[in-house]
């Protein structure tokens, strides 16, 4: 394992805490099954397998993050992305350097952790309520990674990290702009969508096309719904 991992996993679990309370069958209803190693409470729900779980830990393990302090952590799925859920101290959330801290541990999350798929982490209080929700930075993104998600076989890989760059820094996650993509290239060629492209750069107007991509956002979000 790469030693880069250690610092910012350390500088990240200094403000890691534990849940406020103790009753583990009442935490395991409202949280999911439970793995408490080393002072760590990791939560898993049913959208998060066994092995994902026991991967995770051994990765904290592995790098040092545990040290026998109480912290909690809940793994939790939607869609495709992954939910990193982790307890904090009061104010993090506004914390402009442990924010970029943490959209780079959504990258080694996902490399080493989740096979290369999307990452959110959610900083929560202590019941696990989420506060803020730091998505993963779409400029480190694998292109691979669009590329499990999404059906690109129809448009080329830099169109496609283009595509989904530009929606998720307007604030999507990866699950909903490849599913939208995935509409666009069901019913456009790459030729066709190249020509609205720089059609629409050019100041040309394709109403139809505005409305098939309003249709696809408005499928996509019942989808995840």
């Amino acid at each position: 394992m790469k030693n880069t991992l250690f610092i910012p996993l350390t500088i990240i679990f200094l403000i890691a805490l534990g849940c406020s309370t103790s009753d583990d069958e009442a935490l395991e209803k409202k949280f999911g099954k439970q793995i408490n190693k080393n002072g760590l409470q990791l939560f898993y729900t049913d959208k998060i397998t066994e092995e994902e779980a026991n991967r995770m830990v051994n990765f904290l393990i592995e790098s040092e993050s545990v040290d026998g302090d109480e912290k909690t952590i809940q793994l939790n799925k939607n869609g495709r992305t992954y939910e990193f859920r982790m307890v904090v101290k009061k104010g993090i959330e506004q914390d402009q350097e442990y924010i970029e801290i943490f959209r780079n541990f959504t990258i080694e999350l996902s490399e080493f952790v989740f096979n290369n798929s999307p990452v959110d982490i959610h900083l929560c209080d202590e019941l696990l309520n989420t506060i803020r929700v730091i998505p993963m930075s779409p400029a480190s993104i694998k292109e691979n990674s669009f590329e499990e998600v999404s059906n690109t076989s129809a448009y080329p890989s830099d169109l496609v990290q283009n595509f989904m760059n530009a929606c998720m820094q307007k604030g999507s996650n990866q699950e909903f702009c490849s599913c939208v993509l995935d509409k666009i290239q069901s019913n456009f060629t790459l030729e066709q969508f190249m020509e609205i492209e720089n059609g629409i750069t050019n100041g040309t107007s394709y109403p139809e096309f505005v409305a098939f991509t309003k249709k696809a956002r408005e499928e996509c979000l019942r989808s995840f719904n």
